[in-house]
């Protein structure tokens, strides 16, 4: 790209595009990879793309995500890849007042991203993504990212692949602080497991780790959270303090040299002496929402924090 593209004039009540539009995808286009051409393979790396966004927790706040993104194609240009660390709020069909599934988010975002010009969004689903549906679709096909909308893919937990020059791993998955059995919306699946560690460990080493659960890091910020006993039940913090230890292991067998979460909602990072740097995305709407990765040669795996979003 050449320079900032025009941005469009976003309508309607929050921002909301002002003609909601359906995503249906035909069982092809929906075994399309987010590669440039469709095509199977893990090297997903547009011509000349050197950069990608990283984002943390949008939770379906459309306002908050519209004037990021904006921001975001302001800024820089040259993003075609947006790499989601979960909570995007992809949910199961719902009925509203009106009668009409409340699914609008994503046909919403879908939209935006074709209107600003990016190219693809790749979630690491969050607690808080459809683990039932995902789950599910992970066993038929653990091979490859699951597309939801024209732009939109997840990934399953462990999938590797490359942009640029950089290996990347998506595991996706926490533990849910604010929710447990018994609520509607908790899943089984929501949370990884021991098994998933392992299978995910064998490929060996990756550049960059891309996780919702956090590990222990030491992040200061994260840390406050974790540690409010108070707050949660204790049977959630055990759980959620298993989970980070999981992902903790993760970090020790696949040595990466970046790891970006998100799910505590707060903008922090912690570096170790041997160069490893780890980064808590705070929630949609904050500052430390985005940054961008420079994944080519030039610059590579530095990481830099996008500015607050405009005022809604």
């Amino acid at each position: 790209m050449n320079g900032a593209p025009q941005l469009p004039v976003i309508r309607g009540k929050g921002n909301r595009p002002a003609t909601p539009r359906t995503v249906r995808l035909s069982s092809g286009q929906r075994r399309l990879w987010p590669t440039p051409t469709g095509a199977p393979r893990f090297d997903l790396t547009y011509p000349y793309e050197h950069r990608v966004a990283i984002a943390g927790d949008w939770e379906s706040d459309w306002p908050s995500v519209a004037a990021t993104l904006q921001a975001l194609r302001r800024r820089a240009p040259d993003i075609l890849t947006i790499l989601h660390l979960g909570d995007l709020r992809y949910e199961a069909p719902r009925s509203t007042s009106a009668g009409v599934p409340g699914r609008r988010f994503i046909s919403d975002l879908d939209e935006l991203l074709e209107q600003l010009r990016f190219n693809r969004l790749i979630l690491t689903a969050g607690n808080h993504d459809w683990w039932d549906q995902l789950h599910a679709e992970f066993e038929r096909h653990p091979d490859r990212m699951y597309r939801i909308s024209p732009r939109i893919w997840i990934a399953p937990r462990g999938f590797r692949f490359q942009i640029g020059e950089a290996t990347f791993m998506s595991f996706g998955g926490a533990v849910s602080l604010d929710r447990g059995p018994g609520s509607s919306s908790w899943s089984v699946n929501e949370a990884p497991t021991r098994v998933d560690v392992d299978r995910a460990s064998r490929g060996g080493r990756v550049d960059v780790l891309l996780t919702h659960e956090p590990p222990e890091a030491g992040i200061p910020q994260v840390d406050a959270i974790t540690g409010r006993a108070e707050r949660w039940p204790p049977e959630r913090l055990e759980r959620s303090a298993q989970s980070r230890a999981l992902i903790t292991d993760l970090v020790a067998a696949v040595t990466p040299s970046r790891i970006f979460h998100g799910h505590m909602h707060v903008r922090g990072e912690a570096h170790t002496a041997d160069g490893r740097s780890t980064f808590s995305l705070a929630v949609a709407g904050k500052p430390g929402n985005v940054g961008v990765l420079t994944v080519s040669d030039d610059h590579f795996l530095d990481f830099n924090w996008s500015e607050a979003p405009p005022n809604r």
